[in-house]
């Protein structure tokens, strides 16, 4: 375990660097991401497919990439604005809602990380990519129905976000036009464009 973190094993986490191969900010964002990915609620919900699209991984992605850009943007980063946020990005990208307390185990390391980090201390960051490391060494095999949903093909012959199996290469709302799209215009050659969605 980890500050009491018990890490779910889940695909591709990050792989630990050389102290100085590195900078302390990477250092800081590798770790944040090997955290989300090793989240063990969150890993259930991206195994089950509880994401608004039919690729959990991009959502779970996304999730991580709106919790940095918020991390990295605060002037005063408060654990618990962090978990505010965290809520309503599950509610956006997975439509749930966790009462296990790990939104705000995972808020709090994450503010201690970027804490010793803008006082250039990589003490527990660099705990945290050696911890993740070694728990994907631990178990290194991932169940074949990662990281897909319910109702997709098993006997793919690709994996990954890319693959060929018909999964969107990002976390597009199922039900929704893919956002690449573009707009058709009316009988009177007008083109209605939808807002954009919230980043």
């Amino acid at each position: 375990e980890y500050m009491g973190i018990s890490l779910a094993l889940t695909r591709s986490p990050p792989k630990p660097m050389a102290a100085d191969a590195e900078s302390i900010e990477d250092a800081f964002r590798t770790a944040v991401v090997g955290l989300v990915l090793q989240w063990p609620a969150l890993a259930v919900a991206v195994e089950s497919g509880w994401a608004r699209s039919a690729n959990a991984a991009a959502c779970r992605d996304e999730l991580t990439e709106e919790i940095l850009a918020f991390v990295e943007s605060a002037e005063e980063l408060h654990s618990d604005e962090l978990e505010d946020l965290i809520a309503d990005l599950l509610g956006e990208l997975f439509s749930m809602s966790m009462d296990d307390g790990s939104p705000r185990l995972v808020s709090t390391v994450i503010c201690k990380m970027r804490r010793e980090m803008l006082a250039g201390d990589r003490t527990e960051i660099n705990k945290m990519i050696a911890f993740t490391a070694k728990a994907r060494q631990a178990r290194p095999a991932v169940p074949e129905a990662f990281n897909r949903s319910e109702d997709s093909d098993d006997d793919g012959d690709e994996e990954g976000d890319d693959g060929d199996d018909g999964e969107p290469a990002d976390c597009a709302d199922a039900d929704a036009a893919p956002r690449s799209a573009k707009p058709e215009p009316d009988a009177d050659g007008w083109v209605t464009v939808a807002p954009k969605k919230r980043r």
